[in-house]
């Protein structure tokens, strides 16, 4: 199989491998040995270097070996494979295997707020799915700015006062896939334990909690979105 060409415009552009490098990893050896070895994979090359550890301080004399192979040698290189096998594992051998074969984790390399806009061509069961992918990926898929252009973009009212207050207690997220209406009464409830509180019995405006008849409640608007999918039941999305 024939290397993967990493001279592509755009990945120069977004800079998805600063400096030429995929990744590098380093650990020590298991016992007895417990020497020193790091690897480094760039767009062309793996690079495997150890360092020999001594009980004696002798070390300078040491230096340190090295191997490199393209990702095509890498494939057929038994020696060098056994090596990251002995001491970073199995599992980092398959991913080594993967990149050289070209397979490579780009939607990781891409830039955040590239991610951000075409998290906003998504619909709703796609993003919650792409958060259960990775750890960048699931704080992306639950970030809240992320989640006010979604409810801003799927509203069919603007954003009052009340909606703003709701999101600062709450999360955008949840107000979106929340009905107003007990997000509303959470609302008045805190307002009452703080006001008891602090020993305030002022009576509250009812304006405050005034439900919009347009939008009683946000789920009911977003089924019907334009996106034509249905809603993800809300106790299925992983909290942010």
């Amino acid at each position: 199989m024939a290397a993967m060409s990493y001279e592509n415009p755009l990945f120069e552009y977004y800079n998805l491998f600063k400096d030429g490098r995929i990744t590098e990893m380093a650990s020590v050896a298991p016992a007895p040995q417990r020497d020193f070895h790091h690897l480094l994979i760039t767009t062309s090359t793996f690079i495997w270097r150890s360092w020999k550890i001594t009980s004696r301080n002798d070390g300078a004399k040491y230096h340190p070996a090295e191997s490199r192979a393209t990702h095509d040698e890498f494939l057929t290189d038994e020696r060098m494979q056994s090596d990251i096998l002995r001491v970073l594992g199995p599992e980092t051998l398959d991913y080594c295997k993967n990149i050289a074969r070209g397979f490579v984790d780009f939607i990781e390399r891409i830039p955040y707020d590239l991610l951000k806009n075409i998290l906003f061509y998504l619909n709703l069961e796609d993003i919650v799915n792409l958060s259960y992918v990775s750890k960048r990926l699931h704080k992306l898929c639950n970030d809240d700015d992320v989640w006010k252009e979604i409810y801003v973009k799927n509203s069919h009212s603007s954003i009052n006062d009340t909606i703003e207050e709701l999101a600062k207690l709450f999360g955008w997220k949840r107000v979106f896939f929340t009905s107003k209406l007990q997000l509303q009464m959470q609302l008045h409830r805190l307002r009452m334990e703080q006001a008891e509180g602090n020993g305030d019995v002022t009576e509250f405006d009812e304006n405050g909690l005034e439900i919009d008849d347009a939008a009683v409640t946000d789920y009911e608007h977003f089924v019907g979105s334009p996106s034509g999918q249905e809603v993800p039941d809300p106790k299925k999305i992983p909290d942010g």
